[in-house]
């Protein structure tokens, strides 16, 4: 059951961050050329839900781990 939720969460954060960038894209195109910078917070997101994702499938293979 646990390793549902972090696959449900996982997705849902990933989701959101290429929800970010797709509206940071559409909002000011020439941002990734300007400010590569501020650019970087919606990786946190997909990495982080990326985690949550490999780690929720890991333990519904391997629940003894």
């Amino acid at each position: 059951m646990i390793s549902l939720v972090f696959i449900v969460v996982g997705v849902i954060a990933m989701g959101f961050g290429f929800a970010v960038k797709k509206q940071l894209i559409q909002s000011k195109p020439d941002l990734f050329d300007s400010e590569p910078v501020k650019l970087k917070g919606y990786l946190y997101y997909v990495l982080m839900g990326g985690l949550l994702v490999v780690l929720g499938v890991a333990h519904f293979l391997w629940p003894d781990i």
